[in-house]
């Protein structure tokens, strides 16, 4: 049987290089993971605004939201939902 020596300080690096490459890699792979199952569309909101007649979108969902062509702030009951 073949047996090659090694010595304490070579053994240690060898064990603290496998350690941290693993971690390494667990941790690449649960943050690909999160990213994957957190997906989901954003549902959007198409406000008209009662002051300048402006359309726009907004991604979340909010009961008061500004225009931004004339800064004024439109009720969210008077907004047409898109899916």
């Amino acid at each position: 049987m073949a047996m090659f020596e090694v010595d304490l300080s070579t053994a240690f690096l060898i064990y603290l290089i496998l350690s941290l490459s693993g971690l390494f890699f667990a941790w690449i792979y649960y943050e690909y993971r999160k990213k994957a199952r957190n997906f989901s569309p954003i549902e959007k909101v198409i406000y008209r605004c009662k002051i300048c007649a402006h359309s726009y979108i907004v991604e979340r969902d909010e009961t008061l939201s500004k225009c931004p062509q004339c800064g004024s702030f439109n009720d969210a009951n008077e907004e047409v939902k898109t899916g």
